[in-house]
């Protein structure tokens, strides 16, 4: 994700909510991926530790699974700029129901 004025709080550094955004989009992705599409997920919590700034450049998501469970996935995801951690966030998600494909 880019760092400049699109992501930035008035500070200059990279905005939290920016960090957030990534990590849960990210968390979700993969658990939409670990029920192979055939249930849905949805963010129950995030919790975020910001440690390092980011002024410029780009940032990238990893994300590691902490648990699969039956209702539960819980996702650990690092925000890097570089090979330095700037936060490190855990996404709570929850599996919904089985997809069902509507016709209309």
């Amino acid at each position: 994700m880019p760092v400049d004025h699109r992501t930035k709080q008035p500070f200059g550094l990279l905005h939290g909510g920016a960090s957030v955004v990534l990590a849960e989009s990210i968390g979700s992705v993969a658990g939409y991926l670990c029920t192979q599409g055939e249930q849905k997920v949805v963010g129950l919590e995030v919790n975020a530790n910001h440690v390092r700034s980011a002024r410029q450049g780009r940032v990238r998501g990893v994300c590691k699974a902490l648990h699969i469970g039956a209702r539960h996935q819980v996702w650990q995801i690092d925000i890097l700029m570089n090979r330095d951690v700037c936060a490190v966030l855990r996404v709570l998600l929850q599996r919904l129901c089985d997809v069902v494909t509507v016709k209309v």
